[in-house]
């Protein structure tokens, strides 16, 4: 028997979920400082030291209690204790910050005082062929488009930013990566390999790019499988492919169209 599934409500709760993710990442690209080179740089995410994700610093999602968190976190010289330190609960879930400096830091998420995931913001410049070459081929791509200027001959929204998130599911990883200096005209971003690499999150190890989303909607009010199927692109195309008309205004989140870059051959006479 096969389940009859109301394409436009699904879409309509994906729509919902982007823009809540999304919006606290928006927010933090505005008017962000430069790296201080000052404090000591985190760039675990590309050495895997002091441990291999989905460790970072001891602290492994799915593991950690929020007790060991606390007592141990600022014993981490990378964390100090700032005004922009935080400790909140949103929506059942608690959290608890702490920067290195300025927008620069981590964030903790428990579900009942057990570490759920880190969001972290690295004071160091990395790339997406830094990540491809520690990481390899991501299990799947998705895009966060920022729409700001409407074309008034058009009538649609030109974009203002582009974002790509590379999933990897056994180190519990999720990738943002800022797409924007490979915009080539209205709508169209080639993926290069310097693109700059932004947040990262971590989440438990999981076996499949299904096990991973999952564990990113959290909430459960999104199916995963319908989710994969309507936003993500589960086949890398390549560097210098190029995405095209990410999220055209007045129109739902679709599945990343990406055009492979194209070799063309002469053949020697």
């Amino acid at each position: 028997m096969k389940l009859k599934v109301n394409k436009r409500v699904i879409l309509t709760f994906i729509s919902l979920g982007i823009i809540v993710g999304s919006m606290t990442h928006y927010l933090s690209q505005l008017a962000l400082p430069a790296p201080n080179t000052s404090f000591p740089s985190d760039n675990s995410i590309l050495t895997e030291q002091p441990c291999a994700l989905p460790c970072w610093y001891g602290f492994i999602p799915g593991e950690s209690s929020l007790a060991t968190v606390k007592s141990t976190m600022d014993t981490i010289p990378l964390l100090v204790k700032t005004e922009s330190a935080d400790e909140r609960t949103v929506m059942g879930d608690y959290y608890v910050g702490r920067s290195y400096f300025n927008a620069f830091g981590v964030s903790f998420r428990f579900k009942k005082d057990l570490l759920y995931s880190l969001k972290i913001r690295p004071n160091i410049s990395y790339t997406l062929l830094d990540i491809l070459d520690r990481y390899g081929i991501p299990a799947g791509v998705t895009t966060e488009y920022w729409p700001d200027l409407v074309d008034p001959q058009t009538n649609r929204m030109d974009s203002e930013t582009l974002y790509l998130q590379l999933y990897y599911p056994k180190a519990g990883l999720i990738v943002t990566v800022n797409i924007d200096g490979g915009k080539q005209g209205q709508h169209r971003y080639e993926i290069r390999p310097d693109a700059k690499g932004e947040e990262f999150y971590i989440y438990p190890a999981s076996q499949t790019l299904e096990q991973l989303v999952t564990y990113q909607i959290a909430d459960g009010s999104i199916s995963t499988k319908v989710t994969i199927h309507f936003m993500f692109k589960t086949e890398w195309s390549g560097l210098y492919s190029v995405i095209i008309d990410p999220s055209p205004a007045m129109k739902p989140p679709v599945t990343p169209n990406i055009q492979p870059l194209k070799i063309n051959i002469t053949p020697t006479p």
